[in-house]
């Protein structure tokens, strides 16, 4: 025996299109007009007022104890352009 009807997710799957539907709506209408862009666009905090360049690394080190040491200290002495 189901526990809720076939009525019950048909009722739900149709919510949540409505709910889709309405967020989809609402960032075309933030993304065309500026006034509202602004108000609901990204943060200001993260702009850089200046060209900012980062990067993330990641370095696998699987066993690599007697390594990884030196490898992080080569690492942070690189003298790329943009650093």
């Amino acid at each position: 025996m189901a526990l809720f009807g076939d009525s019950t997710f048909t009722v739900i799957s149709v919510m949540f299109f409505a709910i889709a539907l309405t967020t989809w709506v609402w960032m075309l209408k933030a993304w065309t007009t500026p006034r509202i862009y602004r108000a609901t666009g990204p943060s200001t905090f993260w702009r850089c007022h200046e060209p900012c360049f980062t990067f993330s690394l990641l370095v696998p080190a699987r066993f690599e104890e007697s390594v990884l040491g030196q490898t992080l200290d080569r690492l942070a002495r690189v003298d790329h352009p943009w650093v």
